[in-house]
């Protein structure tokens, strides 16, 4: 419910299990992510820019075995041993390969832009002996 409260007053309302699992079964299936050939998300970044707490990602990312390269702002801060990165970007789905969902005749429609939000938190471990 929270997420979609943030994502705008069109995403008000709650949705049924049914259609939860509905939603899912159309991302994961092979006409937008073809989770069955492509199981995998990847993203790996190559460098970072820019000073704490703000930098810039050069990421690349794969979706359906399709990689581009995304440029990713976040703010990172440090508390104690923990790291934490916190951001967000966007992506067009159609430079993935991915054609929007949609259904109804166009009544219920994706769009081809799509933000990405996400928190990243990694704590120090220390090696045995340390």
């Amino acid at each position: 419910p929270e997420t979609r409260r943030l994502a705008g007053a069109e995403f008000g309302t709650s949705l049924s299990a049914a259609d939860r699992e509905g939603t899912r079964r159309n991302m994961l299936g092979a006409a937008v992510l073809d989770a069955g050939r492509h199981p995998r998300v990847e993203m790996r970044s190559s460098a970072v820019s820019g000073s704490l707490p703000k930098v810039t990602a050069q990421t690349w990312i794969t979706l359906r075995g399709v990689s581009r390269e995304v440029q990713v702002p976040a703010a990172v801060s440090l508390d104690g041993p923990r790291l934490t990165a916190t951001g967000e970007f966007e992506i067009e789905q159609s430079a993935f390969g991915i054609e929007p969902f949609t259904a109804a005749l166009g009544a219920l429609s994706v769009q081809d832009r799509v933000t990405i939000r996400f928190e990243i938190a990694a704590d120090e471990v220390l090696a045995p002996g340390r």
